[in-house]
C-alpha cells in the first residue's frame, strides 16, 4: 500500500515537472510600433530586434512566446502575418545561443 502511495506521488510529481518545463519562459507582445516584455528576461539585443519590426508595421498586433533554451528554442507567434511571423523567427533564431 505504501508502495502504491509512493508511486502516486513520484508519478504526479514528473507530470508537473514535465508541464511546468514546457511552459514559455518569456513573452513579447508587439504592438503600436513597440515590444512590450511581458514575461522573462530576454537578450536586450533580440529585444531591439523585434522592436524594429514593431516599427516597421505599427499595425501589426501580436505575441511571440519562447520556451526553451540555446538550440533547442521553441517559438509560438500569435497575431501575426506569415511575412512578420518569419521576420520574428529570423531574428531568434540569431539571438537563439544567448536565450536561457
Amino acid at each position: 500500500m505504501e508502495a502504491a502511495v509512493a508511486l502516486l506521488v513520484v508519478t504526479a510529481l514528473v507530470v508537473v515537472l514535465l508541464k511546468w518545463g514546457g511552459r514559455p519562459h518569456t513573452e513579447v507582445r508587439l504592438h503600436g510600433g513597440e515590444a512590450v516584455v511581458r514575461r522573462g528576461t530576454p537578450p536586450r539585443a533580440l529585444v531591439h530586434d523585434l522592436a524594429d519590426i514593431a516599427k516597421s508595421t505599427p499595425q501589426g498586433e501580436g505575441r511571440v512566446l519562447l520556451s526553451g533554451a540555446g538550440s533547442k528554442v521553441h517559438i509560438d507567434i500569435d497575431g501575426l502575418d506569415e511575412g512578420l511571423a518569419q521576420r520574428v523567427r529570423n531574428v531568434v533564431r540569431m539571438h537563439q545561443e544567448r536565450i536561457r
